[in-house]
């Protein structure tokens, strides 16, 4: 992350891990985010097919591996050869708040309101200060069929969180499940206060992409 009031910052590299599970439930996730306006996040596979999407004040652009296909709200000029395809009708180009809403640790999604937070210590987490803390749901709170709004996975009602307390952001969360670890998100790396350069938010597809003008695309 970057903020003009408190220098450049950035947080890459983010691993999540179904215990257990079979190889494609486990994928990496980098963030870089120069406050206010300018986000870009790769998510990559198990078998390396990823996704990229990125928003600038001037555009926004959304890269499919496996379809080979670049959506993008920039004006293709007449002479760029590459080749052309109409998007689907309603597709949508990323928006920041929608890619902050997708990222979870950020901002996390566990209000009082609908959570009990119980502390359970101080740690080191990446040579961090960090807190431990145990997140229940309340018994009256209203569940939403949107994840995205209240918790993190649909049907879990208990978490182990660790927080940053510089940063304010999740570094780890893990759904607890009749008392077993059902999935765990987890930062690798951490990186605070270096320059992300401009140049990060600039995409370049593979030869042979094609591109897809999105006219409507929102720039948030």
């Amino acid at each position: 992350m970057s903020d003009p009031e408190w220098g450049t910052d950035a947080i890459k590299l983010m691993h999540i891990e179904v215990p257990g599970g079979d190889a494609w439930l486990s994928y990496k996730w980098h963030v870089w985010w120069t406050l206010p306006a300018h986000w870009r996040d790769d998510l990559t596979l198990v078998d390396g097919e990823t996704a990229v999407a990125i928003v600038r004040p001037d555009v926004a652009m959304s890269y499919v591996s496996m379809q080979r296909t670049l959506y993008t709200s920039e004006r293709l000029d007449a002479a760029d050869k590459r080749p052309r395809v109409s998007p689907p009708k309603g597709t949508h180009l990323p928006t920041l708040d929608e890619r902050l809403l997708e990222f979870p640790l950020i901002r996390p999604r566990l209000p009082a309101s609908d959570w009990q937070l119980a502390s359970i210590g101080q740690e080191l987490y990446l040579g961090r200060a960090a807190r431990r803390v145990r997140a229940t749901r309340r018994a009256n709170s209203v569940r939403s069929d949107d994840p995205r709004l209240s918790g993190f996975w649909m049907g879990v009602d208990d978490y182990e969180c660790i927080i940053d307390d510089e940063l304010q952001i999740l570094l780890s969360v893990t759904a607890i499940v009749d008392s077993v670890s059902a999935a765990t998100i987890s930062v690798e790396r951490v990186i605070v206060d270096e320059p992300i350069p401009a140049s990060t938010f600039d995409f370049s597809p593979p030869a042979g992409t094609r591109i897809a003008q999105v006219s409507e695309g929102k720039k948030h």
